[in-house]
């Protein structure tokens, strides 16, 4: 089954050139073949040697692609996403209240990193 649509932006994993799906070819023998328009022209690739085009450093786009990480790469992310995108008044509280982030306030979030099928069960 094919893992990119018409219209998924994407990059190839050996040269980083960034390109478009304009249309996926049928599967054979086992192996995933996409035409990418790239800005040089258009050409057909294995699905192997493509990955989603995506911004790393947003957190809800990392959400939607499935890409969570480690707890330390959460850890940094998420400090450095609320520092960018708040107002002064909260920067400069977050480090008049010396908040420390420990493990056990993200209990939940730390199972559902750690467990190899990322599912978890909620008690309510």
């Amino acid at each position: 089954m094919a893992q990119f649509n018409i219209g998924d932006k994407v990059i190839t994993v050996d040269n980083n050139i960034h390109g478009t799906i304009v249309k996926v070819i049928p599967e054979r023998r086992g192996r995933q073949l996409y035409t990418v328009a790239f800005p040089e022209g258009i050409s057909d690739i294995l699905e192997v040697n493509l990955k989603a085009d995506y911004d790393e450093s947003d957190p809800f786009e990392r959400c939607k692609s499935g890409i969570y990480g480690s707890y330390s790469e959460y850890s940094k992310r998420n400090t450095t996403f609320k520092i960018k995108h708040s107002n002064n008044s909260t920067i400069s509280s977050l480090k008049a209240s010396k908040t420390l982030f420990r493990a056990y306030q993200f209990k939940p979030l730390l199972k559902f990193l750690n467990s190899p099928n990322r599912r978890e069960l909620l008690e309510l």
